[in-house]
């Protein structure tokens, strides 16, 4: 009769536990911080050899600090840069990009940077683009 009776009060115990758990699990809400951005710049032309620089601005619009957790150009001519990785709420933080095109990339290119965040969405994309000439 004790083995039963242990037996239901554990069930009965692990029935409140998950099902509380769940409950104020569902009720929790993961709220990610928000950036807002122009997330292109058209350079216009620009002389092979030469080298660009051009700014992005993103500004954290929610009550949360932004983290940047890494941030990546899609070739090596294109290079961001960036002087801390926390934007604080309502700040604005500059990422420059400088970009060095070579003969090979004569005509038009689209040049990408990709910042991971923990912003929703997690991946924050900038487009760098215009014409590569002789």
């Amino acid at each position: 009769m004790n083995s039963k009776l242990n037996y239901k009060a554990v069930v009965l115990f692990f029935f409140f536990f998950f099902t509380t758990n769940q409950i104020s699990c569902k009720n929790k809400e993961i709220i990610k911080p928000v950036a807002q951005f122009e997330n292109k710049i058209n350079f216009g032309k620009i002389k092979y050899g030469h080298k660009l620089i051009k700014t992005f601005n993103i500004k954290n619009t929610s009550n949360e600090n932004i983290r940047i957790y890494d941030i990546k150009s899609s070739c090596g001519c294109t290079v961001p840069k960036i002087n801390d990785s926390l934007i604080l709420p309502n700040a604005t933080k500059k990422i420059d990009v400088e970009y060095s095109p070579k003969e090979q990339d004569i005509g038009q290119v689209n040049q990408t940077v990709i910042i991971k965040a923990n912003t929703e969405p997690s991946f924050l994309v900038l487009y760098l683009e215009g014409e590569v000439t002789r």
